[in-house]
């Protein structure tokens, strides 16, 4: 997706630094607010939920404009309120669209 030009920003748990991305792309959601397991994608109209993990994983996809805009501002607000991690123990970090990390 990364090399398809495709940007991403990812909620994570607070003081995890094995960050596989640009940390400029994540920010440490407030204590209190991750649940680990909690996987949500939103892209365009639509939401995937990642319902579980057990055995095959299951997921929920909706098609639907007002859920996607909803799902967004959610988002963007608990983005807008939490930290962005300053550094990366990762030994492995994915590629931007140039092959550059």
């Amino acid at each position: 997706m990364r090399s398809d030009g495709i940007t991403m920003r990812s909620l994570i748990e607070k003081n995890n630094t094995y960050i596989m991305g640009k940390v400029e792309e994540y920010r440490w959601m407030p204590e209190g607010l991750f649940v680990d397991g909690d996987v949500k994608v939103i892209y365009a109209d639509r939401v995937a939920y990642l319902v579980s993990w057990a055995g095959t994983p299951r997921v929920i996809a909706i098609q639907d404009k007002t859920i996607a805009e909803e799902a967004k501002r959610n988002f963007d607000f608990i983005w807008s309120h939490s930290e962005q991690p300053k550094e990366s123990t990762s030994k492995v970090f994915y590629e931007d669209e140039n092959g550059q990390n």
